[in-house]
């Protein structure tokens, strides 16, 4: 605290104290000083408005309550803010970004999400008039956004028929399922139905919480599903990050993945139904695993010429791939 006051102090920045009575009492102030004190930015997707400050649960004026969205808390947070988004059962269609120091928080201060038990989903409805039919009564459609994909089906993943890369022909494919395939999705409704006689939504947005050089996260409480590659990645320099009470499912490539230097833990949590991996663990970063339950094991990619992650990256004490 000394050396913040000295620097924007010129009487203590130079021997010749011009007026003695101010750097007392600059020292003074940091010496009563408390601790930070950070801020509580409430969401409510049923009672927001995003025109509001966010500083109540409930709204107590034109200007005073909830914002509607989890992006707009992220724009009004800073630094070892506490993010609370209440739960109506509707679900927040949103992909969060966290970046740098305004999402990070201090070792007892943490920047911190509470999630109630909320839904961050990234799926859109297919579009009726999207869906050709071909041969055989397998429809296809062209989603807008290439790369990992997801079908969903009346809020669960819709059974996938696995196509080999550079498959020249497209496999069999039984009533009520689909694939990948030449950049469409190919979905064969059963004898007697077309695609738009069920509630079909695909994976539009493509991570649910992207984190970048953040330090000391908190994210407790959500559900993260259906994003077309990740439910969280930690792209880089991220350390310190906690998912707590989280279930990551049904997101087209993996629950989590770390990559860089990030350092994740994950615990009392659930990573399932992700069509290629519940946890990705690529070039140097971390992953630890405690309490949780994982439908497949943990996925250690490297970058060419790098040495594998050591094995003491996943915390297995716990037998965290056992169903509890």
């Amino acid at each position: 605290m000394v050396r913040f006051i000295r620097a924007f102090c010129p009487a203590v920045c130079c021997n010749k104290l011009r007026n003695p009575v101010l750097p007392l009492l600059f020292l003074a102030i940091s010496a009563t000083a408390g601790p930070a004190v950070a801020g509580v930015i409430y969401v409510d997707n049923r009672a927001g408005n995003d025109g509001r400050t966010g500083t109540a649960p409930v709204v107590t004026s034109s200007e005073d309550g909830p914002v509607r969205t989890i992006r707009k808390a992220l724009r009004l947070a800073d630094t070892g803010d506490t993010i609370i988004i209440a739960n109506h059962g509707e679900p927040y269609h949103e992909a969060l970004t966290l970046s740098g120091a305004r999402h990070s928080g201090l070792p007892d201060l943490p920047f911190t999400i509470i999630g109630n038990g909320a839904v961050l989903d990234g799926s859109l409805p297919v579009p009726y008039d999207a869906w050709r039919r071909g041969a055989e009564n397998v429809w296809s459609f062209k989603p807008w956004r290439k790369g990992f994909y997801q079908l969903i089906r009346d809020g669960a993943p819709v059974p996938e028929v696995k196509v080999e890369t550079g498959a020249v022909l497209l496999p069999e494919i039984p009533a009520g399922h689909w694939a990948a395939w030449r950049g469409q999705i190919w979905f064969r409704p059963h004898a007697g139905f077309v695609p738009s006689s069920y509630r079909l939504s695909f994976a539009v947005e493509q991570t649910g919480i992207s984190m970048y050089a953040v330090r000391n996260v908190r994210i407790s409480g959500l559900e993260i599903r259906y994003f077309r590659q990740d439910g969280v990645n930690a792209h880089d320099l991220c350390d310190s990050v906690l998912l707590h009470s989280v279930k990551l499912t049904g997101n087209g490539r993996s629950g989590v993945t770390t990559a860089g230097t990030s350092s994740l833990s994950i615990m009392s949590s659930e990573l399932s139904a992700n069509r290629l991996h519940s946890l990705l663990i690529t070039e140097n970063s971390i992953g630890v695993v405690l309490d949780s339950r994982l439908s497949q094991p943990p996925d250690l990619q490297n970058m060419p010429g790098q040495q594998p992650v050591p094995g003491e990256s996943l915390d297995r004490s716990a037998d965290p791939f056992a169903n509890p």
